[in-house]
């Protein structure tokens, strides 16, 4: 099962806060929401809590890769991660990466980044 919240902030940011687990089952409500989130802004800045996501699978990595690459690349906006558990950061290093996607420990981290 999957939770999604999401929060406006200041200057066009999206906070999306995501809970339960992010794989095949639950990968396309997740499209759905960024989907739109994206269409919404011409370059959408997109800042996402990973504190309580407890699982995560290839399907929802590439998933992650995917809106990483399409929000900073094809829209000139920004896709950063937070929060993530020691157990998804060691899902995302087995996976390599890490180094391919913007991740900061806290929530304030990820927003001074945008400056």
């Amino acid at each position: 099962m999957l939770k999604i919240k999401i929060k406006d902030q200041e200057n066009n940011l999206k906070l999306i806060i995501i809970e339960g687990s992010l794989d095949n089952t639950t990968v396309l409500e997740m499209e759905s929401v960024l989907d739109s989130l994206i269409k919404q802004s011409q370059a959408p800045f997109i800042i996402m809590d990973l504190s309580k996501l407890d699982y995560l699978n290839s399907t929802g990595i590439a998933n992650l890769l995917q809106y990483y690459t399409h929000t900073t690349r094809a829209k000139q906006g920004c896709f950063k991660l937070f929060g993530l558990s020691s157990f998804i950061r060691e899902i995302l290093d087995a996976c390599g990466v890490t180094n391919l996607l913007e991740i900061y420990a806290t929530e304030d981290e990820a927003i001074r980044s945008l400056r």
